[in-house]
């Protein structure tokens, strides 16, 4: 049996580029938006909903989760409009087999999308990607997780840190990342996807579309952990980090 190679590691600080000039690249492209910097104007935005979407937005029964989601998807449908020279509401969606979303009639773009507390990330890339971001909470109780996600030897890892909780959900959002990228939904094993540093071997099923994986967390802001997940092993890819603001989501299309 064949099997694959996933790199984890770490970016600590990244340098973050006005969103404004952003350009489609080789590279993958990471996007962060504040829910708070964008509160005032979610209403204006919300116009470039689907029905579907905006029905969905309006059965979140807490208005942070509801303006979430929102910008999440008014995120993206701005970049990819912007890609597929179409404007944000015209932009039609698919979902493949695993239940990954991608745009209806193009493969050439793959994104993802992953929001927690203030922040809403997207990623865009040429290849599979994934993203995931976790507010790092005080209150969560993250032991019944680390149990029953986690492989032995990851439980000690984060036991034995100088700061279980912090290092938990950087190991979480790599395994978040990877399984959204790869397409295995988070009610799978979690077990089996590696989150440490360092080079891992995975076994690849007959039939599996299963490719080499990057996946390297990042500093966001204090208080988040966040990782991005990619096909590909090359050591020259290089990650263009962005900040989107109103004015410079105005500016993507």
């Amino acid at each position: 049996m064949s099997v694959v190679i996933v790199r984890c590691g770490s970016l600590g600080d990244v340098s973050w580029l006005d969103a404004d000039q952003w350009q489609w690249a080789n590279e993958p492209l990471l996007f962060r938006a504040s829910v708070e910097e964008f509160t005032p104007y979610i209403p204006q935005f919300e116009a470039v909903l689907s029905s579907a979407e905006r029905q969905r937005a309006n059965r979140f029964h807490q208005p942070a989760d509801r303006q979430r989601y929102v910008l999440g998807k008014v995120v993206s449908r701005f970049l990819l409009g912007k890609l597929s020279d179409q404007s944000p509401a015209s932009v039609q969606f698919a979902v493949d087999t695993s239940g990954k979303p991608h745009l209806l009639d193009n493969d050439q773009v793959q994104f993802n999308i992953s929001h927690a507390g203030n922040w809403v990330l997207v990623s865009l890339a040429a290849v599979a990607v994934g993203v995931d971001v976790e507010q790092v909470r005080p209150s969560f109780r993250y032991e019944g997780v680390l149990a029953h996600s986690f492989s032995a030897e990851e439980q000690r890892y984060v036991t034995e840190s100088a700061d279980p909780r912090r290092v938990f959900f950087r190991l979480w959002t790599r395994k978040e990342a990877l399984a959204k990228g790869i397409g295995t939904g988070l009610l799978d094993d979690l077990t089996n996807l590696p989150s440490l540093d360092g080079n891992h071997a995975l076994e690849k099923q007959a039939g599996s579309s299963l490719h080499n994986w990057s996946v390297l967390s990042f500093n966001l802001v204090t208080d988040y952990e966040a990782t991005l997940a990619w096909t590909g092993l090359s050591d020259q890819t290089r990650v263009a980090f962005y900040h989107l603001g109103p004015g410079s989501l105005q500016a993507a299309h």
